[in-house]
């Protein structure tokens, strides 16, 4: 965990800004400059950008206040330790005019850096680099004995982070798949229930029919002929509509 704390509550520090910059590079926070013994100094800041053309270091000095920024003479004692050189300041505390031509500067904005000058890139003195990277590997740095086992364990975090989010939207299908299969569901309750009360219906006016002295499988053009015969034509058209009416209404 982090030794700093956040200057206001909810906003993070000039060092958590830092780390978060520099989250896929080497980061090194309160980096020494060497050996106790030699009477090294320390770095806020140290980071080894993930890069091979060209290899690059930079060093920063965190000033919270002006006049920590005027006391303080040993950041130019770090200039040899690194290719690129920053102040990281709140807004307005160090002006670009103040600092030498080759120091960057970057002011804090909410939660976010702001560079307001860039570095230029220098050529550190090989034996003070050599002396600070020794500090970082003897003292910062775990070492693993299997290179690919370290990238295969983060590989596994990789696949775990893609099974949820996967698992999410599997989630979200099934949720989408479910509502989708209830309402073909009810839709066909609701037709079988149509196509029972229907049958009831066909029984009614078999038996009506029936009753009326028509034979079973007596066809249409039978029964017409001999209810307009009889005059019954009319009350059996009457008796259909209210049976349609009610088995409409009970299907409803």
């Amino acid at each position: 965990m982090p030794s700093w704390k956040s200057e206001q509550e909810g906003r993070p520090s000039l060092e958590e800004l830092l780390e978060e910059r520099h989250a896929k590079d080497v980061y090194v926070g309160e980096c020494k400059t060497g050996s106790s013994w030699d009477g090294c100094q320390r770095l806020d800041a140290w980071v080894l950008v993930k890069t091979w053309s060209p290899c690059t270091t930079i060093g920063y000095e965190v000033k919270r206040t002006r006049s920590d920024f005027l006391r303080d003479q040993k950041w130019q004692g770090y200039l040899p330790m690194c290719h690129l050189f920053y102040f990281v300041t709140p807004r307005g505390v160090v002006q670009p005019e103040e600092l030498p031509a080759d120091c960057g500067l970057m002011w804090a904005a909410g939660r976010r850096l702001l560079t307001k000058r860039a570095a230029v890139r220098r050529e550190p003195d090989p034996e003070a680099l050599v002396r600070l990277m020794t500090y970082v590997l003897m003292s910062r740095t775990r070492i693993v004995g299997d290179m690919w086992e370290a990238n295969r364990t983060a590989t596994t975090l990789d696949v775990w982070r893609k099974w949820l989010d996967e698992k999410k939207e599997r989630r979200h299908v099934g949720h989408v798949a479910s509502q989708r299969i209830r309402r073909l569901l009810e839709e066909a309750q609701r037709e079988a229930r149509r196509a029972r009360l229907q049958a009831e219906q066909y029984e009614d006016i078999k038996r009506v029919l029936q009753e009326l002295g028509f034979p079973e499988g007596a066809g249409s053009w039978e029964i017409r002929r001999r209810l307009d015969g009889n005059g019954q034509l009319e009350e059996i058209r009457g008796l259909a509509q209210s049976i349609l009416r009610v088995t409409g209404d009970a299907a409803r």
